[in-house]
């Protein structure tokens, strides 16, 4: 899995810069609903990272069945999803 989770992360890297560049380019309106997308991507990098640090087998030795994988499983699934649908209801 270490090695999965490693070229995992690398194109999801991509994909957060590339969000960061293009709004830095583009014209934005800052909405709410644009409010909760922007609120997505640092929550998404934390687990991102947290995913990194678990990719690695000493420190998925040491963090497996702890609060750390709950939070990270919580980072990457729940501000998708969360944030999604608040932003569609407003």
């Amino acid at each position: 899995f270490s090695i999965t989770t490693m070229a995992i992360s690398i194109p999801t890297g991509v994909k957060i810069f590339n969000w960061l560049f293009t709004m830095r380019k583009g014209k934005i309106e800052f909405t709410v609903p644009m409010l909760y997308a922007l609120a997505f991507i640092p929550i998404f990098t934390i687990g991102g990272v947290t995913g990194v640090m678990l990719a690695m087998a000493s420190a998925d030795y040491q963090y497996h069945n702890t609060m750390f994988l709950v939070a990270h499983f919580h980072y990457v699934l729940i501000p998708g999803t969360v944030f999604a649908v608040i932003a569609g209801f407003y």
